[in-house]
This record gives structure tokens, C-alpha cells and sequence, in this order.
């Protein structure tokens, strides 16, 4: 168990950004905030996600 109670921030790399994209939209709900050509930025449910 890592012990982790806040997550502000995470990077990913991928070689299929759309499905990617895409998992974290409909999967997790996330909202795309915007997206570049090799980028895509989400926000979660607040500035603060708890876990």
C-alpha cells in the first residue's frame, strides 16, 4: 500500500494517444480541457481529488 490520499498531477506515454484519450473521457469521466498533437489535458471533479 502506498499511502497515497491526494493525486494532482500524472504523465502519461503512449504510442496511441486517441485510445487513450478516449479510456479516460468515457472510462473515467474525466473532462478534456484541451488537446494538442501530441498532448491532451483532463480535470477530474475539482481542483482537489481525494482517495
Amino acid at each position: 500500500m502506498l499511502g497515497i490520499t491526494h493525486l494532482r498531477h500524472i504523465s502519461l506515454i503512449t504510442p496511441v494517444l486517441k485510445e487513450q484519450a478516449e479510456f479516460y473521457e468515457k472510462i473515467w469521466g474525466l473532462d478534456k480541457v484541451t488537446q494538442e498533437e501530441t498532448s491532451v489535458y483532463f480535470r477530474g471533479a475539482g481542483p482537489k481529488i481525494i482517495f
